[in-house]
């Protein structure tokens, strides 16, 4: 529900194609009355792009022991000859999947959800400094741009601490940090 809400629901075209991760989200998106949803595989294509699903994890082993049902989380890598490829990495903290993702894809921009949100005691289930850093050493050429800042209750890192951060460790030229509503040309 947090991804989308009863009031998406409604405004969404019952008829567009929705592209899912697995049959279990298929089955929950077909139940809101959606009547082209489609399974995600490494080779997707819709409209001359290739989707390509990754993986990742909403939080670590204990984390995920805890609460499972936050798992299976999924990324998308976007690409097409004319256009910069995209990585949308998802709902995930910085692990070997992610950066099997990168590896794989080397993406010209990668989209990362980094409000750091926290489940109660149980430590992060989105990437916090630290993994927005991570992504970034391991495609130092590449630009970021980081969302989900500030975004719900549990997002605890803002776009001017994310940002300081960035300048204190030498890599805020290759990170983008867009304002709310703001638009970023790719």
């Amino acid at each position: 529900m947090d991804h989308c809400d009863d009031a998406a629901q409604k405004a969404l075209p019952k008829a567009m194609p929705i592209f899912v991760q697995n049959e279990t989200d298929a089955a929950t998106v077909r139940a809101q009355v959606f009547s082209d949803v489609r399974i995600m595989t490494a080779a997707t294509r819709f409209r001359g792009v290739r989707l390509s699903r990754t993986g990742g994890h909403h939080g670590d082993g204990p984390m995920l022991r805890a609460v499972p049902t936050l798992d299976p989380v999924g990324g998308v890598a976007f690409r097409h000859p004319s256009h910069k490829s995209v990585y949308v990495v998802g709902d995930t903290v910085w692990d070997p999947v992610v950066a099997q993702a990168i590896q794989t894809y080397r993406p010209d921009v990668i989209v990362l959800n980094a409000g750091y949100a926290q489940w109660v005691d149980l430590g992060p289930i989105l990437m916090g400094p630290q993994g927005v850093l991570s992504v970034h050493r391991a495609a130092a050429a590449t630009q970021l741009i980081a969302t989900h800042m500030e975004a719900i209750n549990h997002c605890v890192l803002s776009h001017a601490d994310l940002a300081a951060f960035a300048k204190k460790e030498n890599f805020a030229e290759r990170l983008l940090i867009p304002a709310d509503g703001e638009r970023i040309p790719i």
